[in-house]
């Protein structure tokens, strides 16, 4: 699922999960199977990537131009800006030794050879 296909599908369905997730890529590729069932599903693709594009845009969306903000829960409740969710960061732990500060008063020890 494109990008600004995840983000028009996330704003619509209000999509409380991260597209980056496994959960929210699952549930985006299966929201989007289930649009485009119809006989062109081709077009209703490039359809929601341009809308993604020029309408439904990261920042500044324009939900007054939107020719589906009636369907969208996120315009409908005024939440477009929290829609699609930020991928939760994992900070990894530091490991291993760490480099003495120049000017430190705390000295290493002599290792023994």
């Amino acid at each position: 699922v494109d990008g600004n296909v995840e983000r028009v599908l996330s704003r619509i369905y209000m999509l409380d999960l991260a597209p980056q997730s496994p959960e929210g890529k699952r549930r985006l590729w299966q929201l989007a199977q289930e649009l485009v069932e119809g006989p062109d599903p081709g077009d209703l693709n490039q359809a929601l990537m341009e809308l993604g594009a020029m309408v439904c845009r990261p920042r500044q969306p324009a939900c007054g131009q939107c020719p589906i903000n009636t369907f969208c829960g996120a315009a409908k409740t005024d939440t477009v800006e929290q829609y699609p969710r930020p991928r939760e960061r994992v900070v990894p732990a530091r490991h291993g030794r760490h480099r003495r500060r120049e000017g430190s008063p705390h000295r290493r020890r002599a290792h023994r050879p």
